[in-house]
């Protein structure tokens, strides 16, 4: 379920204007503000074009419900790649409820896909062997590639909005690009 930012200690005070993805125990790490228009003041789930700027050790939104300062990261969280993964996987949440409920194929792909992209990430950063790594990697860009064409299929329905879809797609094309030289 989709809610606005939470305060560090649970306070449903709202930070921005775009939603989140709180836990039960999530707590979104107050954050440099952004420099584009979603005036968003906060590190939680937005999606915005300076995204990127934020402080490198904070993800989109804490998923872990501890401050990353009470344990070192784990492998996955300190790439790039992964937090964008992230970042799409939001986003797709919101897109999927825009979504009808009587296009369920769609919603079930979309939401299998953008899950597949940071779980295979997460997983090849735990193996040892650089084929291993690879090969997950690989298979998080085949996802990415399929939500690009899974929100182009959406946009052509007429159940997204364009604007969502472009979105999208530039964190998509971003972590396409990751994960090819990730892949070499």
């Amino acid at each position: 379920m989709i809610g606005y930012g939470i305060a560090a200690r649970g306070d449903p005070t709202p930070r921005c204007e775009r939603p989140c993805l709180p836990r039960s125990n999530a707590r979104v790490v107050p954050g440099p503000a952004c420099s584009c228009s979603c005036s968003c003041s906060c590190s939680c789930a937005c999606t915005c074009a300076c995204a990127e700027a934020r402080n490198s050790r904070d993800l989109p939104v804490d998923v872990t419900g501890m401050s990353n300062t009470d344990r070192p990261l784990l492998d996955h969280e300190n790439l790039d790649a992964y937090r964008v993964a992230i970042e799409f996987l939001v986003l797709s949440v919101q897109l999927l409820e825009e979504i009808p409920k009587e296009r369920r194929e769609l919603r079930l792909q979309l939401e299998r896909a953008a899950m597949s992209i940071p779980l295979n990430i997460a997983e090849g950063a735990g193996k040892p062997s650089p084929a291993d790594r690879a090969r997950y990697h690989g298979i998080a860009r085949g996802s990415a590639m399929e939500c690009a064409a899974l929100l182009d299929v959406s946009r052509i329905m007429g159940v997204v909005q364009s604007k969502d879809v472009e979105q999208g797609k530039r964190l998509l094309s971003r972590l396409a690009a990751m994960l090819t030289r990730m892949c070499r």
